[in-house]
């Protein structure tokens, strides 16, 4: 569940399985920038999209609306009402709350506030009081990462990301997801998979692990795992279907199945109404004529 990071736990520093495929967490999550970016749309003949950076910029787009805004959201809804811990989680949990002043979760409340409600710049102020009164705070580190990487800040919120998993020692698996999410804005495909792969190796139960995963995939072309991760993100516990199904109608399209691109794309318009974001007019704008684009396709 998303809101795992959100429980306030001991940090622990992990141990990487040894060997040259892997590294720690710091040394895995730094890379030289590499120039250009992976399309999304591969032109197969004169029908198909023509391949932009406009749609991977969407596609990124949308993972956001769905994924970062519904980890917060729950993560909220789970400090508010955290259900029924086991005797251990109790003891941590106490651990940790004795250790953040009631000034640094107070900001941290606010911040949350302002971002489940969509305002990533409102929310920035917040967390940071809330690093300031208690530095070793990594969930709010990584909320910050989420509002930064909406509002475009790449460097500050792969910073952050990092500064969430050090922290955590590389137990926060959203903030691999988040980090993966922001290598994908640059255009860094193959990154991002490495990096998302390690999140989903600290908890293989996130659905929005797997959205992310097969956005990264399709990225590379990777049709038939992006798919498969899809469906994967679909059918476990989930609260924000918006990116896989996105991601399932470019698989389809590319593919020109387009009956089943209008589905996805049909659904993801659906789920789209429930995020606090602001509409974008030129990403709906664009959505639609990929609804209406495929609807045509779909009757020749």
């Amino acid at each position: 569940m998303f809101a795992n990071p959100i429980v306030f736990e001991i940090t622990q520093r992990i141990d990487w399985p040894s060997g040259p495929a892997r590294r720690s967490p710091a040394s895995c999550l730094k890379f030289q920038e590499r120039a250009g970016c992976a399309q999304i749309w591969q032109q197969t003949g004169p029908d198909q999209p023509e391949p932009s950076r406009r749609a991977v910029h969407y596609l990124v787009i949308a993972l956001l609306n769905f994924l970062l805004v519904g980890w917060t959201v729950a993560a909220q809804a789970q400090l508010s009402n955290p259900g029924s811990p086991t005797r251990t989680q109790q003891s941590t949990v106490s651990f940790r709350e004795l250790q953040i002043p009631s000034k640094a979760r107070s900001a941290f409340r606010r911040g949350f506030e302002r971002l489940a409600k969509g305002d990533a710049n409102g929310s920035l102020h917040h967390f940071r009081r809330a690093i300031q009164e208690f530095p070793g705070f990594y969930e709010a580190y990584y909320n910050k990462g989420v509002a930064e990487t909406h509002l475009h800040q790449k460097d500050e919120a792969l910073h952050s990301f990092q500064k969430a998993i050090d922290l955590s020692g590389g137990r926060c698996a959203n903030a691999y997801f988040g980090y993966s999410l922001v290598l994908a804005q640059q255009g860094r495909p193959k990154d991002a998979e490495l990096i998302v792969l390690r999140g989903l190796e600290e908890d293989p139960s996130l659905s929005d692990g797997y959205s992310v995963l097969a956005s990264v995939l399709f990225d590379q072309n990777r049709l038939d795992e992006a798919e498969e991760a899809a469906h994967k993100a679909l059918l476990l516990a989930n609260r924000s279907p918006g990116g896989p199904l996105l991601t399932l109608a470019y698989i389809y399209l590319r593919r020109r199945e387009y009956r089943l691109a209008v589905q996805d794309l049909e659904a993801y318009l659906t789920a789209v109404r429930s995020t606090p974001w602001k509409d974008d007019a030129e990403y709906s704008q664009y959505i639609r004529q990929l609804l209406s684009e495929a609807k045509a396709k779909s009757v020749e």
